[in-house]
């Protein structure tokens, strides 16, 4: 089967005027959605903060009845059922056991690495490998070659705005609709 060429466009500009012309657009587009974004984001800090106030008193009392209803539930744990929880009228409460997890003090981390690889137990041990990636680059290519890397880099477009000239005209409307 052929290979299929990849087809490219002409470029939609002409000139560099209108090329011109676009980051003007760009930064008018830019402008009006940095006003709309701070905006919103003024109106959502609102809309949080009054949330927050609205809900702080139930929060709190729900915080409270939580403990409450735990620590009667830990002084009656004996009228549980064997299933651990008790039936109620508005649901369920009990206790539930988490699945087992590894405890250490970080302080003595290291000793218990070595206590595992002395006793026999190194195969519990996990260990991360992964490439350094900016020594890497400072290898020649043939280095690199020799173990099946390359150094790779792109060319990618990229444009600054004139902030300066963008700021003056939204501020005299100037900035293209």
């Amino acid at each position: 089967m052929p290979r299929r060429k990849k087809v490219t466009a002409a470029p939609v500009f002409k000139t560099w005027a209108e090329v011109d012309e676009a980051l003007h657009e760009v930064a008018g587009i830019d402008s009006r959605v940095e006003a709309l974004e701070a905006r919103y984001t003024r109106k959502i800090q609102d809309l949080q903060e009054k949330l927050a106030r609205e809900t702080e008193d139930m929060l709190k009392r729900r915080t409270r009845l939580t403990k409450d209803m735990e620590e009667y539930s830990k002084a009656h744990k004996a009228e549980l059922s064997d299933k651990r929880h008790m039936k109620l009228n508005h649901g369920l409460v009990g206790f539930r056991k988490t699945p087992p997890s590894i405890k250490y003090n970080k302080k003595t981390k290291e000793q218990v690495l070595n206590l595992l690889r002395r006793s026999r137990l190194g195969h519990y041990i996990q260990a991360k490998y992964d490439l350094k990636r900016k020594e890497l680059l400072t290898l020649s290519d043939a280095r690199l070659a020799k173990v099946g890397l390359k150094k790779h880099s792109k060319d990618e477009f990229w444009f600054e705005l004139n902030q300066a000239k963008a700021s003056r005209d939204a501020v005299s409307g100037s900035a293209t609709e």
